[in-house]
């Protein structure tokens, strides 16, 4: 009998529980107009319209619960750059918390590409010139151009064009990439290939 008791006890419990769930989800809405906007490269702002019943909200980053708040409003911070977030929010009161919204996806911003300075150009040879600049902030690699038109792309911050003529003077300009995206280009610099060297005479 009291092993019969302790069951109808435990059952009783959990049909009450089940019952005061219910009725709490009855009262209950998930949030809705889930909307997620970038702020900057780091950051990304969402907000959502408040939910009938809601005392506080869930806020997922994916599958990740990164934070519950009373507002309709958050702020997600220290992101990557250039990448895409998808969030959900669910509303919650007391221990009972609601299905998830609409998903919501926005994309950081890349980082801003920078014109690179102090580009210098010297004559190695009568066939090859030297190039270096400065590295550029968020550069990925740089775009070289010999007279106006794109010579070559490198990761470096040198560069030695070779196979050029005698005494020819080339002008070169250079670019930051990033992702696609290219910077305005530097200030050009120009340098005369030296002459041939002389061959010497042939001794007797």
């Amino acid at each position: 009998l009291a092993g019969y008791i302790s069951d109808y006890i435990n059952e009783e419990v959990v049909v009450n529980e089940a019952t005061v769930i219910s009725s709490v989800l009855q009262k209950i809405l998930p949030p809705s107009n889930l909307v997620a906007t970038a702020l900057s490269e780091y950051s990304i702002s969402l907000s959502w319209n408040a939910a009938a019943g809601a005392e506080s909200y869930n806020v997922y980053r994916g599958t990740e619960l990164i934070g519950n708040v009373t507002t309709n409003t958050f702020v997600d911070d220290d992101l990557t750059p250039y990448t895409n977030y998808c969030y959900t929010v669910t509303s919650v009161a007391g221990n009972v918390e609601t299905e998830h919204s609409a998903q919501a996806c926005a994309t950081t911003p890349d980082l801003p590409v920078v014109v690179p300075t102090g580009l210098t150009a010297e004559a190695l040879s009568h066939t090859s010139i030297g190039l270096s600049w400065t590295a550029a902030a968020n550069a990925m690699s740089y775009n070289i151009y010999r007279d106006g038109e794109l010579l070559t792309n490198v990761t470096t911050t040198t560069y030695t064009d070779n196979n050029l003529e005698a005494l020819t003077e080339y002008c070169y300009a250079i670019t930051s990439v990033r992702n696609g995206n290219e910077s305005a280009e530097s200030a050009e610099v120009c340098a005369t290939t030296m002459d041939v060297p002389p061959v010497a005479p042939d001794v007797l």
